[in-house]
């Protein structure tokens, strides 16, 4: 069996008990095909992230079921990774954390690709002694959000408005 099948088998198996996502699900009967039909074109797998001189190396979150997943059962990030999340629409989403054994920052890009909030620091919840974490949410609707280690925001200075480029260009 190949990395990336084990990769995504333990990935399902993840989802079926908890994640670290969105907390906005789908429609009730909404097969994930349709929903990653409706996100036309399919984003690829990952994207290269620039905001000024950071360069991410982001894997993609499009479906409920990739956002639920996100970082969760993790145990490292490289220092230039992270996870691109996909809104349906762009919107104000709830985030939580759970079975996340890293600390993070979020980035929140509005569909223009702006950085319209920053989130630093926010503990993996075995840090506080909890099982899930929530309440993690952009002060302004966005389309994207970013996932990467905590201290990337202090570390790169990222602020509110700086803007965000991707490779292969996804704000069409």
């Amino acid at each position: 069996m190949s990395l990336r099948a084990f990769v995504t088998l333990l990935g399902l198996a993840v989802v079926l008990i908890a994640g670290c996502g969105d907390s906005d699900e789908r429609p009730q009967g909404t097969p994930v095909a349709t929903e990653r039909a409706a996100a036309a074109p399919t984003p690829p797998e990952s994207v290269q992230v620039y905001i000024r001189e950071l360069v991410i190396r982001a894997d993609t979150a499009v479906t409920a079921e990739e956002r639920g997943q996100g970082l969760s059962g993790r145990i490292s990030l490289a220092d230039d990774a992270g996870m691109l999340f996909f809104m349906t629409e762009e919107r104000v989403p709830g985030f939580h954390m759970s079975n996340m054994l890293i600390s993070l920052d979020f980035v929140w890009i509005s569909t223009n690709g702006t950085v319209v909030d920053l989130t630093e620091n926010v503990p993996h919840p075995a840090a506080n002694n909890d099982e899930v974490l929530t309440g993690i949410s952009p002060s302004e609707p966005v389309k994207y959000v970013l996932e990467v280690n905590a201290g990337v925001i202090q570390t790169w200075d990222l602020q509110v408005g700086d803007l965000v480029t991707f490779e292969p260009d996804i704000l069409g």
